[in-house]
């Protein structure tokens, strides 16, 4: 005759699985996710301020030096037949001119390698060798081409032009002499603040998907 079998354990209490609140006799305590602190007012118009600087910065780059062009084109068109106006801003020696303009290129290595130094530093986990061969050797490379137009655009002008005394041959003789030398003058400051900006776009592309590093 066949026994029924005896369960294992003897009370549902001793099952491997957690018991209801009635029968452990405390009630179930229920709550709401944590949530994150609240984020500050500063720090909204912060990334408000880089989003429209994004969107600035990275517009399409053929459309801009497209502008670019069309802008220097437009201007020179218009310089040749309405004379600039004489203020202190149209001046050689204004403080913009001397202090900025001038000297563009420092001001754009004083800014781009630091920057650049920072996030390859970041993105290469620290390798020196990286670094240098993918990343800073650029600004040399952007250095030379930036003093080899330069130097080609004055060039250019020595050579395509005449003093208006034609008893001095060089440019630089016919400065000296308190002359004037009419030549094809390239303008390198226009060359230098467009080659700035884009060298300057170049360079801040990391910071599109900085937020996944």
């Amino acid at each position: 005759m066949v026994s029924k079998r005896r369960p294992l354990h003897p009370s549902g209490q001793n099952m491997n699985f957690r018991g209801s609140a009635a029968a452990d006799g405390r009630a179930e305590s229920k709550g709401t996710r944590p949530t994150t602190a609240p984020t500050p007012v500063w720090e909204v118009l912060t990334m408000m301020v880089l989003y429209v600087c994004k969107k600035a910065i990275f517009y399409d780059i053929n459309l801009k030096v497209a502008i670019y062009l069309g802008s220097l084109f437009l201007v020179s068109l218009i310089g040749d037949f309405i004379p600039y106006p004489r203020t202190y801003f149209s001046r050689s020696d204004n403080l913009f001119n001397q202090y900025f303009v001038k000297i563009g290129w420092f001001w754009t290595l004083i800014l781009t390698i630091p920057y650049t130094f920072i996030t390859s530093y970041i993105l290469c986990c620290g390798d020196a060798k990286r670094m240098v061969k993918h990343h800073i050797v650029r600004i040399a490379i952007a250095t030379g081409v930036w003093y080899m137009w330069t130097s080609m655009f004055n060039i250019i002008e020595s050579s395509l032009g005449r003093c208006t005394d034609r008893r001095f041959d060089t440019k630089p003789t016919c400065l000296k002499a308190g002359h004037l030398w009419n030549g094809f003058d390239i303008s390198g400051h226009a060359f230098i603040l467009i080659y700035s900006s884009l060298m300057l776009i170049e360079e801040a592309r990391p910071i599109v998907c900085w937020e996944a590093i």
